[in-house]
């Protein structure tokens, strides 16, 4: 509720990040927004569930009634700018505008890219620092127990969403790692490969996963779950970047027009066509993919 006797005489601003452009019945028009200084980017500390719906400020030409009109049309990971109503208390935020910012590559990869002439996008990860937001809690080497499937799936969610993927982004590469590894970091065959990805060990893309664990300390190995979940990210932002920018366009984990195939937009399909390697790509069960997409999203719904 805004105050009435409130004339702006304590403006705050804000700048933050959109996560959802998709409210529940009756809030038509809002966005779900993280801000900057005020919402920890960690889920464990602030749970999407608590982050706020603003209002977003409309151009005049808009007929502002319901019916009339044009909706804000800011899309996930989107950076705002606004203001609160009502000020000091800061809790009824109102989006003013957006701000362009580049998303992919970031400086991250600019810093380190590799030139080559065949694929523009790849960088090299070498001694390059780290933006990402971490998996919290996890030892999965080869001389620690391995967690179950259960926290696997839970710890996948937890971490695509908080590197900026919605929760049905998250789910549907979730779902395709469940069924092509089991999350299991310490999955190796000759013939399919290695890791939570089935990176072969005569590609590139492994060669890239042993330099890229070296470069986040001693104590991590490219056997890690953690380190193969920061390593997927590292190539979502650069030699798979097509992937990542499909994937931030899926609006849910299985395309209703192709169900149970990997041609369709949803975000299962579109992870297995462009990320997940040609000779793992064929052998995977799309149907039971978007099962467990299914699954991680409903227990990551109900938290």
């Amino acid at each position: 509720m805004i105050i009435q006797e409130y004339y702006g005489d304590e403006t705050r601003w804000f700048m933050g990040k959109v996560i959802d452009n998709r409210p529940p019945a009756g809030m038509e028009g809002m966005i779900q927004i993280r801000i900057y200084g005020i919402h920890s980017p960690d889920t464990a500390d602030i749970p999407q569930s608590d982050l706020p719906w603003a209002k977003v400020l409309l151009p005049s030409t808009s007929g502002g009634v319901s019916g009339i009109g044009s909706m804000a049309q800011l899309q996930p990971d989107a950076m705002v700018f606004g203001i609160f109503m009502d000020g000091k208390a800061s809790q009824v935020p109102l989006v003013l505008g957006s701000i362009p910012h580049i998303e992919l590559p970031n400086a991250i990869q600019d810093e380190g890219r590799r030139k080559d002439a065949t694929n523009p996008y790849t960088s090299d990860v070498a001694n390059q620092p780290s933006d990402f937001v971490s998996p919290a809690g996890l030892s999965t080497g080869s001389d620690n127990p391995t967690i179950n499937l259960k926290q696997a799936r839970t710890i996948s969610m937890k971490f695509f969403i908080d590197n900026g993927y919605t929760v049905e982004q998250a789910a549907g590469m979730t779902g395709v790692l469940e069924i092509v590894s089991s999350f299991n970091p310490e999955l190796s065959s000759s013939t399919t490969g290695f890791g939570i990805v089935q990176w072969l060990s005569t590609g590139y893309r492994y060669q890239q996963l042993l330099e890229f664990s070296k470069t986040l300390g001693s104590s991590a190995s490219w056997y890690d779950l953690d380190t193969q979940l920061l390593f997927i990210l590292q190539e979502l932002r650069s030699s798979k970047r097509e992937c990542s920018g499909k994937m931030t366009k899926a609006t849910w984990m299985t395309d209703p027009k192709y169900p149970d195939s990997w041609y369709g937009d949803g975000s299962v399909a579109i992870f297995i066509r462009y990320f997940v390697p040609n000779h793992i790509r064929e052998t995977i069960n799309v149907n039971q993919a978007e099962q467990a997409a299914q699954t991680a999203y409903d227990v990551t719904m109900a938290i």
